[in-house]
Order: structure tokens, then C-alpha cells, then sequence
């Protein structure tokens, strides 16, 4: 096991590596390709990916949710390709391939002498987004580890710290690092999209259907007086357009409402590109006990 676990930790560097050497079109050009590829063998992931368009998007034909499908397939591929710039860019080199669409939103909101909380959604290149926070802003985010993959774990761990990003672990001593940084003027990152475990979110609905909705955000922000924001890295020809939006009803006392507003932020952003979201995942596998969704 120890032999294994260093070989794949060898085998992360080495791949970061050579991807990092590569020009970005090149890393996306391979990517595609082998995102393709996942598109024709993987039906499981791919059905699923179906069923959620068309659950989010029923007004669209079928041919252009299948586009959608296929291209998502592909954005997915970059992802993985775009580790190299992900991490293995130094945040200079990053930079130049990132344009601020309204940073004025998140800098107005840091004047504003109150916490911020900044959601990020699977969407686009999220990871591309710690460049732009440590080369500008403290920020703490919440990690929790991959028991099955310790070596990936380890290696994501290594590269966010070395980024300047604080992580912190999912566990209450993680809620009190979250808490320390709000209070101290830090920024804190957080999941809006994930399914949280039972007993930590509400139902709240998202493109008009019931989705399991972390409230750990909407507490945080109405106990310490936080402004919330969703923040994206959106893949455009020639790198990434971040982008900033405020969520709205995080002070609410009602929990539904709350997450409601976190989703809707969710939504908004992924209108702006809807290929570039992880419609993979199952965002609507855990339902209502009266619920009559059939998720695959």
C-alpha cells in the first residue's frame, strides 16, 4: 500500500508536471479529446448528466440538451488538463490568462468592514480561482479528505497550501477556523453546490425541483453578519473571465429561504455557460420522502 500510494503521488507530480509545460490551447485541445471519448464509453455518468438537463432545462429540444451533454463531457476533460495551470502556474503566469469581470463587488463588500463568504460552485475551472484569492485576498476554505485516495488528497492539500490557501478540516475544528477568519476580516470559501451529510442542509428548489442544500453558509452569514458571494472562473477562448455575484436572503431566518437564494445565485451563474457546469453529479439524489423523481 505505502509502495502504491507513493507511486501515484509520483505519478500526480509528474503529470502536473508535463501539463504545466504545455500551452493552455494545447492542455484544452487534449483535453476535448479525451473528454470526447468519456462522452461514447461512459454511459452511466453521461445518463445522469442527461437526466439533470433535462429536469433544468425542459424548454430545450432534446438534440440541444444532448449538445450540451457532449460538450459538458469535453469542458470536463479540460478540467483535468487544465491542472497544470491549476496547479502547476505560478499566480503571475495565472493571472495574465484571467480577466476581472467586476471585482468591484467583491472589494466593495471587503470595505464594508463585515465577514465575507464566497460560494464556489462546480463550474468552469474553480480551481483557477485559487490564483486570483491568493495573489489578492486571505482566504480559508473547508477540505475534506478522500479516505479512498489519500494520495490525491495529500497532493490537493500540498498545492492549495502552497497557493497560500488556509484549509481547514470538515469537522467542528474547521467551523471554528471558518469562524476566526470571518471575524478577522479573512475571506471564506465554502461549497454552495454539494449535497451535504443528513441533518445539514434543507430542501430548497433549484431549477423548480427539490435539491438537498447545504445551510452552512446562510448560518454563518446571519450569525456573524456576512455578506455572501458566488464566485466563478468561466473558460472563455483565450483563459478565464472571474466573475462575482451577490446572494441574496442570507440573513433570513428561514433556512429554506436562505438556501433558496444560494441556489438561485447557482443558477444564474451556470446560465452564463451551461456546458461548463458538473451536470454529472447527482445534484438530485437525495429527494423529499413524497418526491417522484426517479434518478438513475
Amino acid at each position: 500500500m505505502k509502495k502504491t500510494y507513493k507511486f501515484q503521488h509520483s505519478a500526480l507530480r509528474c503529470f502536473i508536471f508535463c501539463c504545466s509545460n504545455l500551452p493552455l490551447p494545447v492542455m484544452r485541445a487534449i483535453g476535448r479529446s479525451c473528454g470526447l471519448l468519456y462522452y461514447i464509453f461512459n454511459n452511466r455518468r453521461v445518463d445522469i448528466a442527461r437526466y439533470n438537463l433535462k429536469l433544468c432545462y425542459p424548454q430545450l429540444s432534446q438534440e440541444k440538451r444532448e449538445k450540451i451533454v457532449k460538450n459538458q463531457c469535453m469542458q470536463a476533460g479540460m478540467w483535468v488538463m487544465e491542472a497544470g495551470a491549476a496547479w502547476g502556474w505560478t499566480p503571475e503566469k495565472a493571472m495574465k490568462k484571467m480577466t476581472i469581470r467586476n471585482e468591484r463587488t467583491l472589494l466593495d463588500a471587503e470595505a464594508s468592514g463585515r465577514g465575507v463568504i464566497v460560494g464556489i460552485p462546480h463550474l468552469g475551472n474553480w480551481e483557477m480561482l485559487n490564483h486570483y484569492f491568493c495573489s489578492r485576498h486571505e482566504m480559508t476554505a473547508l477540505f475534506k479528505p478522500d479516505d479512498k485516495q489519500p494520495a490525491l488528497t495529500e497532493f490537493i492539500l500540498e498545492q492549495r497550501n502552497r497557493n497560500g490557501i488556509i484549509m481547514a478540516p470538515a469537522d467542528k475544528r474547521g467551523i471554528r477556523a471558518l469562524i476566526k477568519s470571518l471575524r478577522s476580516g479573512r475571506l471564506v470559501a465554502l461549497l454552495p453546490d454539494h449535497i451535504p451529510s443528513e441533518g445539514m442542509g434543507v430542501y430548497a428548489p433549484f431549477y423548480g425541483h427539490p435539491a438537498y442544500t447545504d445551510t452552512l453558509i446562510s448560518s454563518l452569514a446571519r450569525k456573524h453578519d456576512a455578506i455572501v458571494l458566488l464566485a466563478t472562473a468561466l473558460r472563455t477562448k483565450n483563459g478565464f473571465d472571474i466573475v462575482f455575484d451577490v446572494v441574496k436572503n442570507q440573513s433570513s431566518e428561514d433556512p429554506c429561504q436562505a438556501a433558496k437564494g444560494i441556489n438561485e445565485a447557482v443558477e444564474t451563474a451556470i446560465n452564463r455557460a451551461p456546458s461548463q457546469f458538473q451536470w454529472m453529479y447527482g445534484r438530485f439524489k437525495k429527494q423529499p420522502a413524497d418526491s417522484s423523481l426517479n434518478y438513475p
